[in-house]
């Protein structure tokens, strides 16, 4: 990751210099070698640079968070449910607390 954020930094500095994104891949693959980005995503940074990003972190994604936090309970299981139920020692209602 952090070899990619050091391109993104490379490939704002062309821009800057006013290097097109065909001057920009020989020299990001002489300095980072095998671990450059391909071709078509310095052209996606470049031009992104060139229409005025700033940042070169990635954007907030919407969707699924990628782990769960510490403070959440598991989530039992099926099977742990209805033994609890059937078992009478723990109200189905308590299970009913758990956010999915």
């Amino acid at each position: 990751m952090q070899r990619t954020i050091e391109q993104r930094m490379a490939i704002k500095f062309c821009v800057k210099l006013e290097k097109s994104a065909a001057e920009t891949i020989p020299m990001l693959k002489k300095a980072f070698g095998v671990d450059c980005l391909s071709d078509r995503q310095i052209f996606r940074w470049h031009k992104a640079f060139a229409e005025g990003r700033e940042y070169v972190n990635d954007e907030n994604r919407t969707g699924r968070r990628g782990r769960i936090s510490s403070h959440q309970p598991p989530v039992p299981t099926i099977s742990q449910i209805c033994i609890t139920f059937i078992s009478g020692v723990t109200p189905l209602v308590e299970f009913s607390k758990i956010d999915f």
